[in-house]
Parts: structure tokens; sequence; C-alpha cells
């Protein structure tokens, strides 16, 4: 049996985070600025840039049960496991929104800009904050980035009360559990419900990898997930990155390069910032730069800019926040 850090920590997973979080900023960048890049070639390729997601959820369907499994995760450890997911994450989201504020209120003052003021009101910044937004059609997200918090959130709601049932060792009890996903992805396709075999993607492997389930189990609920999505219209493209993603940690597990770790490590903090940061310059500046060639620096620019505030953001607010995850133990008073 591996030892519990080989468990928790795949060097590969990390590179993967860059590469999706790189997709995100292209996809933002160049396929979702109005009328700038007119290439038809580069708009579809960028237009695929949105998948990093679904890496993200993939990897997030790996790495929570295998740290779950780790610290051998009960129902009792439910607050444990909410508090400790809730430093990690919770300090950086409520950061980058306190700047996303800031920069809606400066876009006020921009007269480039146009369109009517999108600072929020309290009410709006209390959905955000709890991440009620989809509940109201009326409501919108401060960064447009942050609805996938949202299902990240419920998906930690959804592992700490059923993450027992998917590690309880008689096999009925786990197809039971299959079924009643599939069936409230097919009756309730909304929110978490509609995503979580992406999520069961990796949440699988994971299980395999700990020798939780055997390579049939782990077979037989893949095609189950494939036949799901075909039979619910559900996006085959995904399906197909996301099996891919679980391919590529398994073959090159201990795969990493510095570049690699650099990006992995500032994922978050870019997914949060690069809509306010190098999206904002990117827009500002389109008024200004329309050539071929300066359109390239515009964009190289905003991707450059991101970069450096996600760094910058990385070492003020998400790595003391990782870190006093990391400290926070279970029976910390």
């Amino acid at each position: 049996m591996k030892n519990n850090h080989t468990l928790t920590y795949i060097p590969v997973i990390n590179t993967l985070r860059g590469i999706a979080a790189l997709l995100v900023v292209f996809y933002h960048f160049i396929y979702t600025t109005t009328d700038y890049v007119e290439n038809k070639a580069l708009l579809t390729i960028s237009s695929y840039g949105n998948l990093g997601v679904t890496i993200f959820f993939v990897i997030s369907g790996i790495v929570i049960p295998l740290a779950m499994i780790k610290h051998k995760y009960k129902v009792s450890d439910l607050w444990f496991f909410l508090k400790k997911r809730a430093i990690r994450i919770e300090i950086p989201y409520l950061a980058a929104m306190g700047l996303s504020i800031l920069y809606l209120i400066a876009r006020n003052y921009i007269p480039s800009s146009v369109g009517p003021s999108l600072v929020p009101d309290f009410r709006e910044i209390i959905y955000n904050i709890f991440y009620l937004v989809p509940f109201n059609e009326n409501i919108k997200w401060i960064n447009p980035v942050f609805w996938t918090l949202a299902l990240e959130f419920q998906y930690y709601i959804f592992l700490a009360f059923f993450f027992p049932f998917f590690i309880n060792k008689k096999l009925i009890n786990r197809l039971l559990l299959y079924g009643v996903v599939f069936m409230t992805g097919y009756l309730f396709p909304y929110h978490l419900f509609k995503i979580l075999p992406i999520f069961m993607i990796g949440i699988l492997y994971a299980l395999f990898l700990t020798k939780k389930v055997q390579l049939a189990e782990l077979v037989l609920v893949y095609l189950t997930i494939i036949l799901f999505m075909i039979w619910t219209d559900y996006s085959m493209l995904k399906v197909t990155v996301a099996i891919i993603t679980v391919l590529v940690v398994h073959l090159f597990k201990n795969n990493h390069t510095k570049i690699g770790d650099f990006f992995g490590n500032i994922s978050y903090s870019l997914y949060l910032l690069h809509v306010i940061t190098g999206g904002a310059l990117i827009n500002l500046l389109t008024h200004h730069f329309t050539a071929p060639v300066e359109k390239f620096f515009v964009i190289v620019s905003g991707i450059l800019f991101s970069i450096l505030c996600a760094y910058i953001f990385y070492r003020i607010v998400e790595k003391p926040a990782k870190d006093l995850s990391s400290n926070y133990k279970r029976y910390n008073k």
C-alpha cells in the first residue's frame, strides 16, 4: 500500500491545474473579448478554453477524496472537513470578491468604460458570499468566474455527507449510491446534480487508486457515465476531456516541471483574478490598439499582467490560507 503522502500528492495534478487555469484565461481573453480578435481559427481554438473548468472539476474529484481517505473521514468529521476547506478556499475567494468590488467601483471612473454601473448592493454581496446566486435569477455574480466555486462548494457538502457510502465495503451499497447519483442527475439536471458525473470520474479514480474499488467497477461506472451523458444530451467533449485528464494523471503521476509547478501553484489565484486584472487591461487597451500586431501584444500583455497579479495574490493571500488550512488540526479549539 502506498504511503499517505504518495496518495495525497500527485505531482502531475499541479501541472494540470496550471493548464486548466491558462485555458480559461485564453477563453476569456480571446474568445469572449467581443469583436476584438477576428481570426476565426484562433476564435475556434480559444472557444475550447472553457474545458479548463472540466479539468478543475475532475481534479477536485480526485484530490478531495484522496485527502478524506488519508484522514479516515467519517460523517462525524463533517464540520472539521468543511472548516478546513473553508479556510483553504474561502479566504482567497472573499479577498478576490473584495478586489472585484473595488474594480467595479473603479470601472465607473474610467472614461472608456460603457454601460450601467455594475457595483453590487449589500443584498447581492450576501448572495455571492454564500453562493446563493444560482437560486435567484435576478442576482448576478460579482465576478463571472465565481459560478464554478458555487458548484465546488456544493460538491464539498455532497462529499461531507455521502463519502462514507463511496468507500463502503459492500458493492451493493456503492451501486445504490451510483444509481442515486445518476437518477438525481436525470430528474434534477441543475446545479451540482448536472455536473456530478464529471466529479464522479475523479472520485472513482481516487477510489481505484486507493484500492477501494476494483478495475472492473471503475470501468463499469465510467461506461455508465458515458452512456448517461449520451442519453441526456450532455457534451461528449467534456466527458472525453474528463477521461483524458484521468488517463494523464494515471500514466504520468510523477511528471512535473518548474514551470508546471509555478502555474499549478498560482492556478487558483489566476482563475479568481484574471478577469479583473488582465481582462480589465485588455478591455482598456482595445479602445486604442486595433491593428493585428497590436492586438497580439494587447492579449499577451493581459496574460502577463494576470500572471503577475496572480503571483502577488498567491504570496500575500492564497499561500497563507493554504498553510493555515494545512495546520488546522481536528482538535483545534
